[in-house]
């Protein structure tokens, strides 16, 4: 058996089993309220928000173009800015084998992404402790 064998395993298995994915890429949440029992149910159904009504359900096929949305009163089914070669599948792994990944090959490119995606480096950051103990060198500078 080889390697794209195993994936493709991996990846008929995933779409088999209906998983979901984490990104919610693949299926979409619906809650309906029953009046007689005062309860409300949740479960998932298939995303339809591809290109030629695609179905998750269906086919491991499904794409939408990936890209950059500003922020505007409608929904846009298309990006504002859209990155070349990526695209976004049912499932991660969908994603990942559909893309040419050729925007990463391209120094521009790589120039749009990180120019355009909201880095969060507020997170990364930490502030020094000021309890901490400060390290004395191991060497004294005037010898």
């Amino acid at each position: 058996t080889s390697f794209v064998d195993l994936i493709e395993l991996v990846r008929s298995s995933i779409q088999t089993n209906q998983l979901a994915d984490v990104t919610w890429t693949n299926v979409g949440p619906l809650s309906q309220y029953n009046n007689e029992t005062s309860k409300w149910s949740f479960r998932f159904r298939s995303r339809n928000f591809y290109t030629n009504s695609c179905s998750c359900a269906v086919s491991n096929q499904c794409t939408r173009s990936v890209g950059f949305y500003f922020q505007t009163d409608t929904i846009r089914s298309q990006p504002n800015i859209t990155v070349p070669g990526l695209v976004l599948g049912c499932y991660t792994i969908d994603s990942l084998l559909l893309s040419t990944l050729e925007c990463f090959y391209d120094k521009q490119c790589v120039k749009l992404v990180v120019d355009n995606y909201d880095f969060d480096v507020v997170g990364l950051v930490r502030p020094l402790n000021s309890h901490a103990v400060q390290i004395e060198p191991l060497r004294n500078e005037n010898s």
